[in-house]
């Protein structure tokens, strides 16, 4: 039990490095103006959503707090980028941006 404990926790840090990163590029490529909407953001909820579980999860098996509270963050972002990404996928399905490259 504490050995798949150990490489969960072991697999989450990967998770951070992940976000870190994904984080540090947004910023850059914000910087230089606003992205462009395609339907490839989809991907990052995914992962967002599979970070954020794993963190709960993580929290609760280790029972530390400061972890629930840093996966409550996430899933708050994660709800706030699901309506950003929704919003902007019916946005572009009505006027067929969507589908153009």
């Amino acid at each position: 039990m504490v050995i798949s404990q150990l490489a969960a926790t072991g697999l989450w840090g990967f998770g951070v490095w992940w976000l870190a990163v994904a984080v540090a590029l947004l910023v850059r490529y914000l910087r230089t103006g606003p992205l462009p909407f395609g339907l490839g953001w989809w991907a990052f909820t995914f992962s967002l959503g599979a970070f954020t579980v794993a963190t709960l999860t993580l929290a609760r098996v280790w029972e530390t707090p400061a972890l629930e509270v840093f996966g409550a963050v996430l899933y708050t972002g994660l709800v706030a980028f699901w309506i950003l990404v929704t919003a902007n996928t019916l946005r572009g399905l009505r006027n067929g941006q969507v589908w153009k490259r």
